[in-house]
């Protein structure tokens, strides 16, 4: 006969439930603590931060964008996530200079991305390959019809590492991985842009809002002087 497990008793099993309960509670304190420090000095850092861009982007404009341009090729090619910098050159410049800059930065790094696939790093991409079974779908469908799947995967939310490295080993023609880059990455870039110079016009609204209220409270305080004099 198998032997029978012995379970804990009912005061263990409570002890064991408070411990889990006390442990949960104090990391959930411990993180919104941690958050509300980190809010405390985050407001302070950003509004210098914003200062100091605004300053580099009026002395320097075209040295800032080239910088954001490249900085947006840089992380797409290290796999980091470009999101930030995409929102940032839409505060900066708008939606026409922040979209300029975020859709060349994109291209050129997923261009670069898929050139080391095919070179340098063709290894690396196809371990990419063998890990994922998505990919090695893909690869059989887009023999049959490339430049359909290559916008679809384009248009998808998946990793843009799978999109760039992972396909430059697949059987997709350079000229539709191309093709698919150019014209789905004007609206991925577009809806992030939009986001960051949506941010700078309600940061504008709400300065505008408090310095007519400052300026009504001023001429409100003038009127009471002059009754109190008159």
């Amino acid at each position: 006969a198998g032997q029978q497990v012995a379970m804990p008793p009912p005061e263990r099993q409570l002890l064991l439930r408070l411990q889990r309960l006390l442990g949960v509670a104090g990391t959930a304190i411990l993180l919104v603590a941690a958050a509300v420090v980190l809010a405390s000095y985050a407001g302070p850092l950003l509004q210098v931060l914003h200062a100091r861009a605004q300053e580099w982007k009026t002395t320097y404009p075209i040295g800032v964008a080239v910088a954001g341009l490249l900085v947006v090729c840089f992380w797409i090619v290290c796999l980091i996530p470009s999101t930030p910098i995409e929102l940032t050159l839409g505060y900066l410049y708008g939606i026409g200079g922040g979209l300029f800059c975020v859709y060349i930065g994109k291209v050129l790094g997923c261009l670069l991305s898929f050139l080391l696939g095919r070179t340098l790093l063709r290894d690396f991409c196809q371990q990419l390959v063998k890990r994922h079974e998505l990919l090695q779908a893909i690869d059989l469908a887009v023999q049959d019809e490339p430049y359909r799947i290559s916008f679809l995967a384009r248009g998808a939310y998946i990793p843009i590492a799978l999109k760039n490295y992972g396909f430059s080993v697949l059987s997709v023609p350079p000229r539709a991985f191309v093709t698919a880059l150019v014209t789905v990455e004007v609206w991925n870039s577009a809806s992030l842009v939009f986001l960051g110079y949506a941010a700078e016009s309600v940061g504008e609204h709400r300065c505008c809002s408090r310095r007519r209220g400052a300026a009504v409270g001023c001429s409100r305080r003038r009127e009471r002087l002059l009754l109190k004099t008159a």
